[in-house]
């Protein structure tokens, strides 16, 4: 089990610049000055809720800067779920798309594997009826 610390931590959410779009991002560090370490935490598909904002205030205690992006900013910006049944059938549904669009994926590249060796095929016989005609030329 981890041990926590007593170190007095500062949270607050932020925006961090990416091209075209500011990307929120909840920020806990140490409130003291110094120099720290930096890790990021990935949330998972429930967004910036409260057990990542917990899991980076934790962090932060620990000694470091902790620092929790929203992942999904351009698709769903302000996107925060629990874990109810109701947010867990929503991830289960997307895994089931995904999923589905690998296997797609797969199966169209297949299909284009075959249709490129076709291709080689009757490339190979027209290039092998040239060579006869051009054989015939020649002999002329």
């Amino acid at each position: 089990m981890l041990e926590t610390t007593n170190i007095e931590i500062n949270t607050t959410k932020i925006k961090v610049p990416n091209n075209d779009l500011e990307i929120d991002a909840y920020l806990a560090q140490p409130a003291q000055n110094g120099t720290f370490g930096a890790v990021i935490v990935f949330p998972e598909i429930f967004g910036i809720n409260r057990n990542i904002r917990d899991i980076t205030e934790l962090i932060a205690k620990q000694g470091y800067i902790a620092i929790a992006p929203a992942m999904y900013q351009r698709i769903a910006p302000d996107f925060e779920a629990d874990f109810s049944a109701e947010a867990i059938a929503l991830y289960e549904n997307l895994l089931e798309q995904q999923e589905k669009a690998h296997n797609e994926t797969l199966e169209q590249r297949e299909a284009e594997k075959m249709w490129i060796y076709q291709k080689r095929q009757e490339l190979e016989q027209v290039q092998n009826r040239l060579e006869v005609i051009l054989s015939k030329c020649a002999i002329v």
